[in-house]
């Protein structure tokens, strides 16, 4: 094995133009390949942090069944203990505990009247969790006490033609099964970003959420953020053990709950899969040339060495080697600096100016990088397998040459 790689490093220094050209191609691919991955699943990475960060979570905890069919009777008691269970976990950052329900907003002096969505809110857990103040754009944040407050989206605001400091009425069906209907005094008006979700969002202390609702102690939602999103399957998994005695709970992810942006994501990533299987065919061409040429000019040296007793195998393993070389130093030089781009891209990004994208409130407004072990192994990977596949038919031709006609042929 020895003597096979002295004589492959000694072939690829034999022409050194050659080699290096094709290496240059090599590095060059899978660097572009390594780059676009990591800025890629960084924009993925923002995108949903972003997005989690506005309200969902990066992992819910509700009553099985509930995500599929909301109902009001689908609830929880003890959700404190429950949170403090889960706070305990690695990668924990926060977590809010809501009241979720569906009713109908009015204003008597408008004569205005709307369908909402009401989420019963713990406004100190929000502003730590959910930035809920930043998405303020008037007026002020709910109290920390219950005290008939209510916070509107913008849309909704404007549908019902009331402001910051006017009343709304809301009306539900409680958990009784009897009509429930309260006054509330507009606090401030929120901006999520989403026209859809700000036409209809209501947000009230969850001490006034659960009397309009005669829910008592009982919640319909724990929503948690991580401090890394990559640990999210390790908490989920943690989280299930938890919570192992609570048998109707289940442990949700993000996913789950915004269908919409994980299909989004993964159209996005087939797309990013086709761009590196382009590059990486097009790396493999180069290879298959370098190494077809490489074996068209040595048939007499094949047939030298066939003639003195060279086992077929021995030169198949000759010229395969040769590619593995050449491929794997400059596939990693290629993964190499492309994670160093990524590095780098991780901590300034590349800002978007006017082609910042919009995704359901999230805006992304810079591009960064993402060094992970799948943006390191994949195009690495796929470049070496793809040099070695593409080596086989030039490898195949060297082991069959017969020294006889080799001799006439040159």
């Amino acid at each position: 094995m020895v003597n096979l790689l002295k004589m492959a490093l000694r072939n690829l220094a034999r022409h050194r133009r050659r080699t290096l050209l094709t290496a240059l191609a090599i590095v060059f691919g899978t660097s572009l390949s390594t780059l676009s991955y990591g800025i890629a699943f960084g924009a993925y990475r923002d995108m949903i942090d972003m997005m989690t960060r506005m309200m969902p979570g990066h992992v819910e905890i509700m009553v099985s069944g509930y995500l599929d069919e909301p109902m009001l009777e689908k609830s929880f008691d003890q959700d404190d203990k429950i949170l403090a269970r889960l706070a305990s976990l690695p990668g924990f950052e926060a977590g809010a505990v809501r009241v979720l329900s569906e009713g109908l907003s009015s204003v008597e002096e408008k004569g205005t009247s709307s369908g909402v969505v009401i989420f019963g809110v713990d406004p100190q857990s929000e502003v730590k969790a959910f930035s809920l103040g930043k998405r303020l754009v008037e007026g002020q944040i709910l109290d920390f006490e219950p005290k008939k407050e209510i916070l509107l989206g913008t849309g909704l605001a404007r549908q019902l033609e009331v402001g910051v400091g006017g009343e709304v009425v809301l009306q539900v069906l409680a958990d009784d099964g009897l009509p429930g209907f309260d006054l509330y005094t507009v606090k401030g008006l929120v901006e999520l970003g989403s026209p859809e979700i700000d036409r209809t969002l209501c947000l009230l202390h969850i001490g006034d959420a659960r009397d309009l609702l005669a829910l008592d102690r009982r919640s319909h939602q724990i929503a948690i953020v991580l401090d890394d999103l990559g640990k999210l399957d390790s908490f989920r998994k943690q989280a299930r053990q938890a919570l192992s005695g609570e048998t109707d709970l289940e442990v949700v992810s993000w996913n789950q709950v915004m269908p919409e942006l994980a299909a989004t994501i993964q159209a996005d990533r087939s797309g990013l899969y086709v761009m590196i299987a382009i590059i990486v065919l097009v790396v493999a061409l180069v290879t298959l040339n370098t190494t077809l040429m490489s074996v068209l000019e040595r048939t007499r040296e094949f047939g030298i060495l066939k003639a003195i007793g060279t086992r077929p195998g021995q030169l198949m393993k000759l010229i395969l080697l040769e590619s593995l070389l050449l491929s794997g130093l400059a596939a990693a030089l290629g993964v190499g600096l492309g994670s160093l781009g990524n590095a780098l891209l991780s901590q300034w990004g590349i800002p978007l100016g006017s082609y910042a994208m919009d995704f359901g409130g999230a805006r992304l407004d810079q591009l960064r990088g993402l060094v992970t072990a799948e943006s390191i192994l994949v195009p690495g990977g796929a470049v070496v397998l793809t040099a070695i596949l593409v080596a086989l038919p030039p490898a195949f031709r060297a082991a069959r040459i017969l020294p006889a006609r080799a001799f006439r042929q040159h």
